[in-house]
């Protein structure tokens, strides 16, 4: 008897068993083993058989090099090998330990060339270790008697050879059965698995970013299942992760249509609703040969605070006297000096298209700025542009008074400036369109030429990178460089006891465009007594889908029933 890997006495046995975790050809060589305790008269008798599929097993012969090199075979998992110890001599004293036992050979992995299978829910369970135990046990019931009937004849000598009719058919069934049941075992654990969540979001037919979406992401969608079918028909779609709601909560995750066009966080997306008004034909607003813009499409987020959420208001001081501003109704106090010389800016009582109202006193020469304040960081009151497409940047001003002083220190002037996706400043983000000078203001105006207590309405064009003219023109500027991801609007006031009121801060994309904006479907449609319109500015990275596909399922799917929806692609 042997215990502890120790024999004993003479005609005791040890038996070890080895069994590689492979899968592959293996061809045997030979081997090498460490024993302890042999002497001349205290010695061991070797002999080895091989085991495959768990129930084949060869008769016991002796172990040499010559012998082991005789096999040769394909194994998945279901290799191994015993080696038989019998103490032989004449010497009963002593023990004899066995310390260790390798094998040498030749082995080389096969990639079996299954097209159907790797295509399929059993791509990454096929061939594994765990596959092949439940294959093995299964293929055992049915090779024993019980399941299968006993006119099929097996396993009267448990010889592979012999029942390799049985063996072909009925391990094949017994794989099959064990692919099916490995693949059940995952939904134990089917919210940390990322293929079935993938598959579940998929079946219920919600659109993903299929190049980028992690475990955490399919998990929301999976369990916020109808909260996103109830998105379907509002803005909600066009919302990114991030994106502040209504009610002062982040949207978590980002909208549909955005998943569907895979858009990028620098990506432009625009969506408006056309006014009823812009859908007569109308001299100025729409007409069949009208190339302005797309109705009431606006970036911004709205005409009352417009220039608050778009930029800070900071002071400049020539003679570096100290003043403050602060909001009528105390939402925010910024004091610096007395009261004298504070800037106001104040909600005027006429209503929302008044805007508001700006003053200065005590013969101060300051300037009210509405923008960065130098490297200030403005991140989170980027106006998101594309390169591609070009805007009309525009805003009222109304002059209450031209100052005091020396009117040539009483100015008004309008810029912007470029930033990349990283919020970095980029010095040379735009040109005159003649692309002679870099240039980053629109205008700088003496106030004195403007008539008091009269509304005017700024407009300026930036155009798009493909825009090509000699001619430079007055209040027009382009994109320099397509790493320009987002803007800031800078606009400076400058005087002596002047007051005035600004509103309607607003960015639109121009619908006359380029080469990417060729499509007719881009240029007012001038129906009378129509229904819905909604442009959408949006760009496609989805790679697996046409632009003329993601236009059908967003039509189909997404947007309302009675819109009619016109999609320009940057």
């Amino acid at each position: 008897m042997a215990l502890n890997d120790t024999i004993q006495n003479i005609g005791d046995e040890l038996i070890i068993s080895l069994k590689p975790k492979v899968s592959g050809k293996i061809a045997l060589s030979g081997y090498t083993d460490n024993l302890v305790g042999l002497t001349v008269n205290r010695s061991v008798y070797r002999e080895f058989r091989i085991l495959t599929e768990g129930i084949f097993t060869q008769d016991w012969q002796e172990l040499t090099n010559e012998n082991l090199s005789k096999f040769s075979e394909v194994v998945v998992y279901n290799f191994m090998i015993e080696v038989k110890y019998t103490r032989t001599g004449s010497d009963n004293t002593g023990s004899i330990q066995f310390v260790n036992f390798n094998l040498t050979g030749d082995f080389s992995s096969t990639d079996e060339y299954l097209p159907t299978v790797k295509k399929s829910i059993f791509k990454n369970s096929y061939n594994s270790e765990d596959l092949s135990i439940i294959e093995n046990n299964l293929f055992k019931k049915l090779y024993k008697n019980g399941i299968v009937a006993k006119y099929v004849k097996r396993g009267d000598n448990n010889d592979k050879t012999e029942d390799s009719g049985f063996f072909v058919l009925f391990s094949s069934i017994a794989k099959f059965f064990a692919m099916i049941l490995k693949f059940m075992f995952r939904f134990k654990d089917f919210n940390s698995d990322y293929e079935l969540l993938y598959e579940n979001v998929k079946q219920k037919g919600l659109f993903i970013n299929e190049n980028n979406i992690d475990l955490t992401s399919l998990k929301y969608l999976s369990e916020h299942y109808y909260d996103e079918i109830r998105r379907r028909g509002t803005k909600m779609v066009f919302l990114k992760k991030g994106t502040l709601l209504k009610d002062g909560t982040e949207n978590e995750f980002d909208g549909e249509l955005i998943r569907l066009f895979n858009v990028n966080p620098n990506d432009e997306i625009i969506q408006s609703n056309l006014n009823k008004k812009y859908t007569n034909w109308c001299l100025g607003n729409n007409s069949p040969l009208y190339r302005g813009f797309s109705g009431d499409v606006n970036k911004m987020f709205g005409y009352r605070y417009d220039f608050l959420q778009a930029a800070d208001v900071y002071k400049e001081s020539s003679d570096h006297t100290e003043f403050g501003f602060y909001l009528r109704d105390n939402s925010s106090v910024e004091y610096d000096a007395l009261e004298l010389q504070t800037v106001y800016y104040e909600e005027s009582e006429e209503g929302d298209d008044t805007g508001f109202h700006f003053y200065t006193g005590n013969n101060t020469l300051a300037s009210v700025v509405f923008g960065r304040n130098q490297n200030e960081n403005l991140s989170n009151k980027f106006i998101k542009v594309d390169c591609n497409l070009s805007y009309q940047i525009s805003f009222s001003v109304k002059f209450l008074g031209h100052g005091t002083g020396n009117v040539n220190n009483n100015l008004i002037s309008f810029g912007i400036e470029g930033f990349d996706k990283n919020g970095i400043k980029l010095n040379n983000a735009f040109t005159t369109i003649d692309r002679n000078l870099i240039k980053s203001d629109f205008f700088s105006n003496n106030v004195e030429d403007y008539i008091l207590s009269q509304w005017y309405e700024m407009k300026f064009i930036l155009h798009n990178t493909l825009c090509n003219s000699d001619i430079s023109k007055n209040n027009e500027l382009r994109f320099n460089t397509n790493f320009i991801k987002n803007i800031l609007p800078k606009l400076k006031i400058q005087g002596n006891e002047f007051s005035f009121e600004i509103k309607d801060l607003t960015v639109k994309p121009i619908t006359y465009g380029s080469g990417i904006l060729n499509d007719s479907r881009n240029t007012p449609m001038c129906f009378i007594h129509s229904s819905n319109f909604s442009y959408i500015y949006v760009k496609n990275n989805n790679k697996n889908v046409t632009k003329e596909e993601t236009e059908r399922i967003s039509n189909k799917y997404l947007l309302p029933y009675n819109s009619n929806n016109f999609f320009t692609h940057l």
